[in-house]
């Protein structure tokens, strides 16, 4: 009896023991399953960019005595709206009062760098061209920040639905013309 019990003693130790083997063999399975699947995301994203290194590599930049003069400012007013989208777009993600706040803030900080940029775009539009696009610049700017602001105040209210279809609807389009104009004026000679 005593070796009867023992040996099933061992029995359900050595079940337990197997049971806990398929277990492992079944997370085993799993992980390797995972590891396929990794190998195969890394492989399309190493064709995807290889793809978009052979379509970068199509497109040559133009040397800096072919770039419009007002180059520099230009990009620099680019890079400020680009930032000022960017936060747009985090304040109208976020439910909480605070981030919003926060957001509230750098959109003001970076109004004071997009006025800036106005500025000195102004001062050396000096010909009747850059002047003109320059002025179009700018009304096509202030249309896109009447949708801004509106959109920044719903915000605060806590009216996001409101907010976020304004980002949408209007404010995208009217970036998107603001971003057209200014690649239209560098590529003018």
């Amino acid at each position: 009896a005593s070796i009867v019990d023992s040996l099933n003693q061992t029995s359900a130790m050595i079940e337990e023991v197997a049971a806990g083997c398929e277990e492992v063999l079944a997370s085993t399975e799993i992980q390797q399953q995972n590891i396929w699947r990794m190998n195969e995301d890394i492989q399309e994203t190493t064709r995807s960019s290889l793809s978009l290194r052979s379509v970068v590599s199509q497109f040559k930049l133009p040397s800096r005595s072919e770039s419009h003069p007002l180059q520099k400012e230009v990009d620099r007013f680019v890079e400020c709206s680009l930032g000022m989208r960017s936060i747009m777009v985090s304040m109208i993600d976020s439910r909480d009062i605070e981030k919003i706040c926060y957001w509230h803030q750098q959109k003001e900080a970076v109004e004071m760098d997009l006025a800036s940029c106005f500025q000195r775009l102004e001062e050396k539009a000096t010909d009747k061209k850059n002047k003109a696009y320059f002025n179009s610049l700018r009304s096509s700017w202030q249309e896109f920040s009447l949708v801004k602001d509106q959109n920044a105040k719903w915000m605060l209210e806590a009216e996001y639905d409101k907010a976020k279809q304004g980002l949408i609807n209007q404010g995208r389009e009217r970036f998107k013309r603001a971003m057209d104009l200014a690649n239209e004026w560098m590529e003018q000679e």
